[in-house]
């Protein structure tokens, strides 16, 4: 009876986001309250001094100051829940393994690139000069 009930699609917008981006989606909210913070306490003392307007700059002061909170909050959340149905995989043999290869790279000495290479020289004339040369001091007339 399996064969006969109709599979689900997975369809890409279905995809849940990565640790990553739900990381990042998180940064953005953090800076983007944190960001208000200053226009609306500005727009405020701007109300305040050019039309002594103290109502709607208490009420912009009111909603600016959990601000920060509510960035810290939102910052610092879990993020999404992982899902149950995905497999927890892990490998200890394989990270033996690396722990070896990496201990092992670090022990071994670092072999020196210049050894290894093979160094062309230019052949090149030499000229010598009299002791009784003067062209130290420029050209002399």
């Amino acid at each position: 009876m399996r064969w006969l009930k109709r599979r689900r699609a997975q369809l890409i917008t279905d995809a849940q986001e990565s640790p990553g981006q739900d990381r990042h989606r998180r940064e953005i909210w953090y800076a983007v309250l944190q960001f208000l913070r200053v226009p609306s306490l500005l727009i405020a003392g701007w109300l305040i001094y050019s039309f002594h307007a103290w109502v709607p700059a208490a009420f912009i002061v009111g909603v600016t100051f959990p601000l920060p909170w509510m960035a810290v909050v939102i910052g610092n959340s879990r993020g999404r829940p992982k899902d149950k149905r995905e497999k927890n995989i892990y490998k200890p043999a394989l990270a033996r393994q690396m722990a070896r290869a990496q201990a092992q790279q670090l022990s071994r000495p670092q072999a020196k690139a210049l050894d290894s290479t093979v160094h062309e020289t230019i052949e090149h004339s030499t000229i010598e000069h009299d002791s009784n040369d003067h062209t130290k001091g420029g050209p002399q007339t």
